[in-house]
């Protein structure tokens, strides 16, 4: 355990905690997950984004990023998929994987991180599925499956690796993933009721008026991350980010909403991290002293 929750009574002897972080693209993800960097501690960044060396040069100073040691992964996948036709997609996805697997998490092992950082995992979870599909008979890289169950095999690669990360981490395990939009067997009848407001918002109304009427169509849509496996019933926090523009500057001013919180169990909304993305971190760890028995 890194020094920074040695001795507290919340972290200590605790298993590591995990945080997700999720939202659209471009929305300081990584910006807030890397803003852990005040523990000290060392962490092993898995980056399948390709963001992450430039970030760490642009946002923090040299003594911190001496704390990150990175495993840029696109460049790589990039490298290992030129040139594979659509018929052996599957078969380079697994190669892929068992590198992942065999050398990729064997190497953070002997780092012995206190933080591990999964960055970019919508892009895992896509590997994943073309690893599956090589397993598959009369499964291309892009056709449909009859097999429900081979998603049992895409979620098992998946887990493999989660499982490796939280054992292996001694802290917390972050994870920053895009977003996707809720559906719910009522779904259709909520696109309708959508569609209808849109033209009421339309008929008669001024601009500031249809604004505020889509406005309100977009809070009713709820977002949730783009995960598969485990993950979904481990993580400890999940943290939405987005962004608004400021009128005033004429800027965007970044935010993050803490939506579950099964660590301090406390919930937040409208934290600014624009300029500070310990801001979060200064909340969340606070130890609530009013669940303490």
């Amino acid at each position: 355990m890194s020094d920074f929750f040695a001795g507290d009574k919340i972290f200590d002897d605790f298993e590591p905690f995990t945080n997700i972080f999720y939202g659209d693209a471009k929305v300081g993800k990584s910006y807030v997950a890397y803003g852990l960097n005040k523990a000290q501690g060392k962490f092993a960044v898995v980056d399948f984004d390709g963001n992450t060396q430039q970030m760490l040069k642009s946002t923090f100073k040299p003594a911190t990023r001496d704390n990150f040691k990175v495993w840029e992964l696109k460049k790589k996948y990039k490298a290992d998929m030129k040139g594979i036709g659509v018929v052996d997609l599957p078969n380079a996805n697994k190669q892929f994987y068992d590198y992942l697997e065999d050398e990729v998490w064997a190497e953070i092992d002997s780092y012995q991180p206190n933080f591990e950082i999964l960055d970019g995992y919508q892009r895992l979870v896509k590997i994943t599925e073309l690893a599956m599909r090589d397993s598959e008979e009369n499964v291309t890289a892009f056709s449909g499956i009859k097999n429900r169950n081979a998603w049992k095999r895409r979620n098992w690669y998946l887990d493999k690796l989660w499982d490796m990360s939280t054992d292996r981490a001694t802290d917390a395990v972050l994870v920053t993933v895009h977003e996707t939009e809720k559906r719910k067997e009522q779904q259709k009848q909520f696109r309708m009721q959508e569609e209808r407001k849109k033209l009421e918002a339309q008929k008669n109304k001024s601009a500031v008026q249809i604004a505020e009427a889509v406005r309100l169509i977009e809070e009713e849509k709820v977002y949730v991350p783009t995960w598969a496996g485990n993950i979904k019933e481990e993580t400890w926090i999940e943290t939405r980010g987005y962004s608004e523009l400021d009128d005033f500057d004429d800027a965007m001013v970044f935010y993050v909403d803490c939506k579950s919180n099964k660590l301090t169990h406390r919930t937040k909304t409208n934290i600014d991290v624009t300029k500070n993305p310990a801001n979060y971190w200064d909340w969340l760890l606070e130890p609530n002293t009013d669940f303490i028995y």
